[in-house]
């Protein structure tokens, strides 16, 4: 008897330990290796675009639901990105706007912190191609955003770092560096869970605050910092060089 009961202990754990978690705590390791090397910015397309194939295959074996849309629109994002270090505006813009809708179904089933999230880092990336239209009527609006994924998980890195990724980089009157570069530095802390990308897009944003307080030495020490995580990213390397 005791031994049966031990078999079902084992069974439960392996269940609980193989199902599929909440994407607000766990990213599958599919869509990692897509992100990361889409992050590192050296992968030819035809790669990228299999690690996109194979990312999206899982989530539809693996997802659901709001959990479905919100996973494949996360997919979406890092291909546009990859498009947009690609310099190649026609899919960066049709990849973007995909993670935008995708994300939108899936809060209309159930709104997450990490669907809330993604919306916003979609959103701020797809401006930079219409600045004076899409970007003057969105970017105003990406901190109450966040703060409405921060509702629902208070403890989600990520949120925050878009929050105060508007802070970092947007003029006055909706930025403001040095509150920026103090709030993203406090990121840093262990208490806050991250991912690699996390660490390096707050490594960025407060370099680039730091720049725009005139603190460039500083600032190259925090870009060489994210380059640590992805050695080969474009748009850090080029920040970079641009630093003087």
């Amino acid at each position: 008897m005791k031994k049966i009961i031990a078999i079902f202990i084992l069974i439960a754990a392996g269940n609980f330990l193989f199902a599929t978690q909440p994407l607000d705590n766990q990213l599958p390791e599919s869509f990692r290796v897509l992100r990361d090397a889409v992050y590192e910015s050296d992968k030819s397309e035809q790669t990228i675009d299999s690690l996109y194939s194979t990312a999206v295959e899982f989530a539809n074996q693996n997802y659901e639901g709001a959990e479905l849309l919100n996973l494949i629109s996360m997919c979406d994002y890092v291909k546009g990105l990859d498009s947009f270090y690609r310099e190649d505006k026609k899919n960066a813009i049709k990849f973007l706007d995909s993670a935008i809708e995708g994300s939108r179904k899936s809060q209309a089933i159930n709104k997450t912190a990490s669907s809330i999230t993604l919306l916003t880092k979609a959103l701020f990336l797809r401006s930079d191609y219409d600045k004076f239209g899409f970007g003057i009527k969105w970017v105003p609006k990406i901190m109450k955003i966040c703060d409405e994924a921060i509702q629902l998980n208070p403890k989600y890195t990520a949120a925050y770092q878009m929050k105060y990724a508007i802070l970092c980089y947007i003029p006055a009157p909706y930025g403001n560096y040095k509150e920026g570069a103090v709030k993203m530095y406090s990121l840093l802390d262990d208490s806050w869970a991250k991912e690699k990308d996390d660490y390096f897009s707050i490594c960025c944003c407060y370099a680039y605050a730091l720049e725009k307080t005139n603190r460039k030495a500083e600032a190259k020490e925090w870009y060489k910092k994210a380059l640590t995580y992805y050695p080969n990213n474009k748009a850090c390397l080029k920040a970079l060089a641009d630093c003087k």
